[in-house]
């Protein structure tokens, strides 16, 4: 982000979070969101889909593992938190340009997979290694 606000780069692709305050402070300017809809932090900023990059998504996804034989009593109650639902933390997020999903276990599991489908091919099509 240093290098596109000091014109070092002409292009960066970053996460919403770190990108929205360069935004706001007029470093750098925005030209599309990678989610299927606009970032209700800003609006105005089309997605790539409405650019006419139909079909372009690529989200970033937070969530909490444990490890395997955590008893499903206590995954349960970690994932029944309701931090996600409280209404200071959605502010802070979506003003921070996240959209809060929450869901269950096998929800994640089933977004991770889809993530690795979607990106593995392209990892391995480029040749791209882990260190």
């Amino acid at each position: 982000m240093a290098a596109l606000a000091g014109d070092e780069i002409q292009l960066l692709f970053d996460n919403s979070s770190s990108a929205l305050r360069q935004m706001q402070a007029g470093r750098v300017r925005g030209l599309a969101v990678a989610s299927m809809t606009r970032l209700a932090s800003a609006p105005a900023l089309p997605t790539f889909n409405e650019s006419g990059l139909k079909g372009f998504l690529s989200t970033l996804g937070h969530g909490i593992v444990v490890p395997a034989a955590t008893p499903r009593s206590l995954v349960d109650a970690i994932n029944g938190a309701a931090v996600l639902k409280e209404p200071d933390y959605r502010k802070i997020m979506t003003d921070d340009g996240v959209r809060v999903v929450g869901g269950s276990p096998e929800h994640f599991k089933q977004f991770l997979a889809s993530e690795r489908a979607k990106w593995g091919s392209l990892v391995q099509k480029l040749g791209i290694k882990g260190e």
